[in-house]
């Protein structure tokens, strides 16, 4: 199943910490929904391949973040962060930027 893309009315420099996660579900199809109800996920959208879903998730720290990914698991979704940044395009971050 294809979803069309989502994004919940935040945008994903709105919060210092952030990675962009892929997705499997355990029970295919519920992805769009449940992703819906977390503030923390800002967007994602249905990929073609061996993961489902790819989603940004966000939080105020590194902790924050790691802390969803585990919310993310008990929900039973198989999740892989991929390298995670402190977003050298996000404008609110433009002194920190990594050269």
């Amino acid at each position: 199943m294809v979803y069309n893309g989502y994004r919940n009315g935040y945008w994903w420099w709105e919060k210092p910490a952030g990675t962009w996660v892929l997705m499997k579900e355990k029970k295919l199809g519920y992805a769009h929904d449940y992703t819906k109800k977390w503030n923390w996920i800002t967007s994602g959208a249905s990929i073609p391949g061996d993961w489902d879903y790819m989603a940004w998730v966000q939080g105020e720290n590194w902790q924050d973040v790691w802390n969803h990914l585990y919310e993310l698991k008990n929900e039973n979704v198989e999740v892989q962060a991929q390298v995670p940044i402190k977003s050298w395009w996000n404008q609110a971050w433009k002194d920190k930027w990594w050269y």
